[in-house]
């Protein structure tokens, strides 16, 4: 083992990375489908409707886009 390794539970998606004398937990693997699934629906129910009045208006597209590609991992 190396300093730096990284290994991934599959179990529950857990990784640890060793840090030359022990191990350090880096995170778990997030599931968005729940969040796909919400932005999906807005999509359908909003379309391409201008939100807000501030020069360049967003439409609600573009505001989902924008979160959508915050939590893309």
């Amino acid at each position: 083992m190396r300093e730096g390794d990284v290994y991934q539970i599959v179990e529950n998606g857990a990784e640890f990375a060793w840090d030359g004398s022990q191990w350090v937990e880096l995170g778990t693997t997030v599931d968005l489908t729940p969040l796909t699934q919400e932005v999906e629906s807005l999509r359908d129910l909003m379309g391409d409707v201008p939100v807000g009045e501030d020069p360049p208006a967003k439409t609600v597209l573009e505001r989902l886009s924008d979160i959508e590609q915050s939590t893309a991992l």
